[in-house]
């Protein structure tokens, strides 16, 4: 049996259809059941009909901060794919999510070890990769260095690795992958693919950093890869395409049919724009759209090299330009029709 934390997400529900559709029964933890539509969404997605693979999945409701919870969806589990973790960047949820993304790998390395899982893939991040000079390439290796520029959710994932690498050294056997910006359909508004419905609904500013970019699917055979491989102890960034914001958002526009943003926000504007966004939120109560991390992250030039993984299982990404032809389409595809829940005669 195979455990999918996180499987109502980008990467989990996209990894959940890789393994149903090759024959694997699947258990998944899940929240809020409700959440299952962004499931049947994204199979369909792949042609596929949801109720007949449906009976390949089993449903525990619960959450990786109950114990109790992560017991009853552990029996007979051999291999257990993480990928639940709290995204934000919203300064007020800073050390919440700190602890949280923590605290809930630390609860199900625990609960592995106790019922004899033979093997994690923890999902992390490259925002747990060290970062050096400008414009050099970022590898495993990189020193990793604490500093107040770091953002929340980047020690959060790294405090997380800690914890998979402790289970490690008490015997479970470890794969850890750090996607970059993750490119895919799944729930519109959510991680990555808000910048599809910024840039559809109209984005005039763009700015001067430049990010590493992987499509879902390849987040979702490598992690398949190495958990069935003999692969073990090692991390792996997962980067296809290291690419300008620019360069992105002009390409999501073309593909979406709309004009491409126009002015060039530099980091003395991006400065200003998420200090009046802060005061903004202040006086309405509302979460911000734009913060602090947000803003300096977008115009930094990080860039990430997968050389590792290639080396060690020749692995090969599919092209950006592919990528996003294939997101913004389901995006307008979905645009046309509503949203509806699941069948409850599926069984989920």
């Amino acid at each position: 049996m195979i455990l999918i934390t996180g499987a109502t997400g980008l990467v989990g529900s996209h990894l959940l259809y890789r393994l149903v559709s090759a024959g694997h029964p699947v258990r998944i933890l899940v929240r809020d059941p409700a959440r299952l539509r962004v499931v049947e969404r994204v199979f369909g997605y792949y042609s596929a009909s949801f109720a007949e693979l449906s009976d390949k999945i089993s449903v525990v409701q619960g959450d990786l901060l109950d114990p109790g919870s992560l017991d009853a969806s552990m029996a007979g589990v051999k291999q257990v794919y993480n990928c639940g973790a709290v995204v934000s960047f919203n300064p007020s949820e800073r050390d919440w999510l700190i602890r949280n993304n923590i605290e809930a790998t630390a609860n199900l390395v625990n609960a592995c070890l106790e019922h004899g899982v033979e093997k994690l893939a923890q999902v992390s991040s490259t925002s747990a990769i060290g970062k050096e000079t400008k414009e050099q390439l970022l590898t495993e290796e990189t020193e990793w260095k604490y500093s107040r520029s770091l953002t929340g959710y980047a020690i959060s994932k790294y405090e997380s690795e800690r914890e998979a690498w402790r289970g490690e050294a008490e015997g479970l056997q470890v794969v850890i992958v750090n996607p970059a910006m993750v490119v895919g359909p799944g729930q519109w508004g959510e991680s990555s693919t808000a910048l599809i419905d910024k840039c559809y609904k109209g984005l005039n500013f763009y700015t001067t950093g430049v990010n590493a970019w992987v499509d879902v699917r390849d987040v979702a055979d490598a992690l398949v890869q190495l958990m069935e491989g003999p692969v073990s102890g090692e991390r792996f960034i997962l980067a296809g395409e290291n690419m300008e914001f620019s360069k992105f958002f002009g390409m999501v526009c073309g593909a979406l049919g709309v004009p491409a943003p126009r002015y060039r926000a530099g980091k003395m504007l991006a400065e200003l724009v998420w200090r009046a966004e802060w005061l903004r939120c202040r006086i309405t109560g509302k979460n911000p759209l734009i913060t602090r991390e947000t803003a300096r992250t977008a115009n930094k030039r990080d860039l990430y090299s997968s050389q590792k993984i290639k080396d060690a299982i020749g692995f090969t990404f599919r092209p950006m330009q592919d990528t996003i032809e294939w997101t913004c389409r389901h995006y307008l595809n979905d645009l046309k029709k509503p949203v509806t829940p699941p069948d409850p005669s599926s069984g989920l």
